[in-house]
């Protein structure tokens, strides 16, 4: 019962996964994809960029930031738990406000450019300072929930425990 409000809260920021899989998508389809003269890069692959985000990032976690940390605050990860999902639901929070400006951005200079086919002359790169933010969700706020539900549950009920998260995410997308 004690892990039920930590789990609410977690629905909120979950909904940034509902986000990338459908605003990002859609948000790529209407802006210059092109990379050089030849190429145009497919926007479903605009979400690689939160992967590859948190593929640079845990490593510079792990092995620079946490043991810094560490010395810092004398604790044993550097950080609590429940200050590495805080953290993560900043980032959270600032996924969300850096898509909200992007998306202005992208539509008025769509507006202001009147196309045919409705596409920004913004390049899908602007999408990247998003996704950063949401590989950082991951690392902190997702990987956090993972520890805590570890720590808190019985060690027979730990794959219950992480289940949660995914019933969580998949209640945030219906």
């Amino acid at each position: 019962m004690k892990i039920l409000p930590m789990w609410a809260s977690g629905g909120i920021c979950f909904m940034t996964y509902a986000q990338e899989g459908i605003l990002v998508v859609s948000q790529a389809l209407k802006m210059d994809r092109h990379i050089g003269p030849n190429f145009q890069m497919p926007a479903g692959s605009i979400k690689m960029m939160s992967l590859i985000s948190l593929c640079i990032c845990l490593p510079f976690y792990d092995r620079v930031l946490q043991p810094a940390l560490k010395k810092i605050t004398k604790h044993d990860n550097g950080i609590t738990t429940l200050q590495r999902i805080g953290l993560g639901y900043l980032f959270s929070i600032l996924f969300a406000a850096v898509a909200g400006l992007v998306e202005q951005q992208r539509r008025d200079s769509a507006l202001s450019h009147a196309s045919a086919d409705g596409v920004a002359p913004m390049s899908v790169f602007w999408l990247f300072p998003q996704l950063m933010f949401l590989g950082l969700f991951e690392l902190f706020g997702v990987v956090g929930r993972i520890e805590l539900y570890n720590k808190e549950f019985p060690e027979k009920m730990r794959s219950i425990a992480n289940s949660l998260i995914y019933l969580c995410v998949a209640g945030v997308l219906i």
